[in-house]
């Protein structure tokens, strides 16, 4: 409005708004200090995605919060989401495909590209990668401090029956080293 008609005086153009000079003026530092906020989270995900180039808009967030906190940025779950959308940066979901072990075929083979990574890729998940089932805390931090963590997930087998199937392998254990002595 200001670049249409210079020759009027900000307060005035405020005024048709119903606003004051000063609410446009902090609005403006608004946008200002958000569009900042903004990249320094965006330039903390493309950091962290470099690592972890598949991990998900919630999980990311709670892997950034402290470094949000320590730079006193703060920002929701549904404003990071938002966030990561408009700028395209939301892992796209990846659709089962056809998986094929007989290597033997006439179909092009791809060679495997994982072959000097697997030593990063354990230590990124051990020291680095939160974990769910442990809190979203790291396994070594976990294993270091001797923390208690609550159990999340659920055994599926039957603390009886693997009782049982122990001491008949117990039994047969001690029959075989007695018949084996005499």
């Amino acid at each position: 409005m200001r670049q249409e008609h210079p020759s009027y005086k900000m307060e005035a153009l405020c005024r048709l708004f119903g606003k004051s000079r000063q609410a446009y003026y902090e609005r403006l530092q608004y946008i200002a200090f958000r569009a900042m906020e903004e990249d320094v989270v965006l330039t903390l995900v493309r950091e962290v995605r470099k690592n972890f180039p598949r991990m998900g808009a919630k999980k990311l967030l709670i892997y950034l919060k402290p470094s949000f906190d320590t730079m006193g940025i703060s920002i929701g779950r549904d404003a990071f989401i938002e966030l990561l959308y408009r700028n395209f940066m939301l892992v796209r979901r990846v659709r089962n495909k056809r998986k094929t072990t007989f290597s033997s075929h006439w179909m092009h083979k791809y060679p495997n590209l994982i072959v000097g990574y697997t030593a990063k890729i354990i230590e990124l998940y051990n020291h680095r990668r939160p974990h769910q089932s442990i809190s979203y805390m790291v396994p070594e931090t976990v294993h270091q401090t001797g923390l208690k963590t609550e159990r999340k997930w659920k055994n599926y087998f039957h603390i009886s029956k693997n009782l049982e199937n122990m001491e008949k392998l117990s039994v047969i254990k001690n029959t075989t080293t007695l018949e084996q002595g005499s």
